[in-house]
């Protein structure tokens, strides 16, 4: 968990939606776009807090274990994670197309 923040999003939805999970058919399994985005804002008000407090000291600090996936330092994070989150906009254009829906955006 990035900053220690704990998270407002439920358990299970980590089978829904995490790594390995497995897409369902029916659309009811999943929590309604407006719990998604409820949930999601909280988390990313939270990360964009954490991301304000760092000083050149912290943002200069080496990340260790997995997160070195993602980024050298903590001050390199905010640059990674915009990147990651263009990823997930571009699974969701592609699935909108694969729907007939038009383009989200342009």
């Amino acid at each position: 968990t990035l900053g220690k923040q704990e998270s407002n999003v439920p358990a299970e939805w980590d089978g829904l939606c995490g790594m390995g999970s497995v897409p369902q058919t029916n659309a009811s399994a999943y929590p309604s776009p407006s719990e998604l985005r409820e949930a999601l804002a909280v988390q990313r008000e939270g990360l964009i807090a954490w991301l304000g407090s760092f000083d050149a000291e912290q943002a200069a600090k080496p990340l260790e274990g997995d997160m070195t996936q993602f980024a050298s330092s903590y001050g390199n994070l905010p640059g990674s994670i915009a990147c990651h989150e263009s990823v997930h906009a571009g699974q969701l254009t592609v699935v909108r197309k694969s729907l007939g829906m038009p383009p989200k955006f342009g």
